[in-house]
């Protein structure tokens, strides 16, 4: 009798035991966030790097430098922007030591970075002194994406594959229309309308399987309105009573994340979107502007920055929580975030 009891016993306290250790929480995942933007030094502006909210110097302001993208692969930092030392320069530093990309005596400037493995990739535009064009470096050797006459520029790059995948604007010069554009492997796609003076950009570019999200905006009336195309089907992110923009596009699962700004009573308010459905991120008391978005488990992360007039600081949004990077004392720009 004593040792059916005991069987019983263990039986009841394995079987608790069993459940218990089901109903344990997962660990919360820990990530770092990586920010980069610039700070002015003195006459100049040098770039900075954020980690986890502390700022470190990657360049040391002898030139105008500014950061404009940041991606971090395994251990390794790139930051894409640029300088300017008699001409403007197209740059990417890694764990902050410099390379030019613009070759000999052309200008440049870089828009966004992409990393695979060990092929870097960089949006951007080049300059002869005449006309810039849409460019495309590839481990720092380039592809002009648009042969044309006229000015273009690449603003976003997207890696998926073998896909590669650029977001940017051309002029068209039979229409004087500027035109926003994807190019998929070096083959374009107009994404907005050509129309005798119209005005459109694309400046976030996003690709989750087949799907292909660009964000900028369209002004074919009296006022620019902030759009998001998938698959080259646009949607309004404004309705065109005021002046708004839509800077980066970031998508997790069904969620489409998109930021910038919408003026009102004459002041930028930040603005995220989430599925088109709009999120102030300030009060109008300032201008304040969203820059980049980056989405991981349940947390959304947005780099901006805000203007009182006077001076600017670097800001990151942590699920519409603001926290300020910089102290006012010191012009600054906060232009990208990477979490991992």
């Amino acid at each position: 009798m004593k040792t059916k009891i005991l069987i019983i016993l263990c039986v009841v306290v394995l079987a608790a035991c069993k459940k218990n250790r089901n109903v344990e929480p997962e660990p919360t995942p820990v990530h770092t966030v990586y920010a980069t933007g610039f700070e002015n030094a003195g006459i100049t502006s040098a770039i900075k790097l954020w980690k986890d909210g502390v700022g470190t110097a990657v360049t040391n302001g002898t030139f105008e430098e500014i950061a404009k993208s940041i991606y971090v692969s395994g251990t390794d930092v790139y930051i894409a922007g640029n300088d300017y030392n008699g001409r403007t320069n197209a740059k990417i530093w890694k764990n902050g030591v410099s390379t030019t990309l613009n070759s000999g005596s052309n200008a440049g400037e870089a828009y966004d970075v992409f990393v695979v493995g060990n092929d870097v990739y960089v949006a951007g535009i080049e300059s002869n002194g005449v006309v810039p064009k849409a460019k495309l470096w590839k481990n720092n050797s380039s592809v002009t994406l648009n042969t044309g006459t006229q000015y273009s520029d690449a603003r976003a790059v997207y890696v998926s594959g073998t896909d590669v995948y650029v977001a940017g604007n051309q002029v068209n010069g039979t229409s004087t229309a500027t035109i926003a554009q994807v190019w998929k492997n070096g083959n374009p796609t107009e994404l907005s309308a050509n129309i005798i003076n119209a005005d459109a950009r694309a400046h976030g570019l996003f690709v989750n399987g087949t799907d292909v999200y660009v964000t900028g905006y369209e002004k074919t009336g009296a006022q620019q309105i902030a759009k998001i195309w998938k698959n080259g089907v646009a949607t309004n992110l404004t309705d065109g009573t005021k002046k708004a923009e839509a800077f980066a596009v970031f998508v997790k699962g069904t969620d489409v994340y998109a930021c910038g700004y919408e003026i009102n009573g004459g002041k930028s308010i930040a603005k995220l979107w989430k599925n088109g459905v709009a999120t102030n991120l300030s009060d109008g008391t300032k201008d304040e502007v969203c820059k980049k978005v980056f989405a991981i488990d349940n947390d959304v992360y947005i780099a901006g920055y805000d203007n009182n007039g006077t001076t600017s600081r670097a800001k990151i949004w942590k699920n519409g929580v603001a926290s300020v990077l910089t102290d006012a004392t010191k012009y600054a720009e906060l232009n990208a975030v990477f979490v991992k």
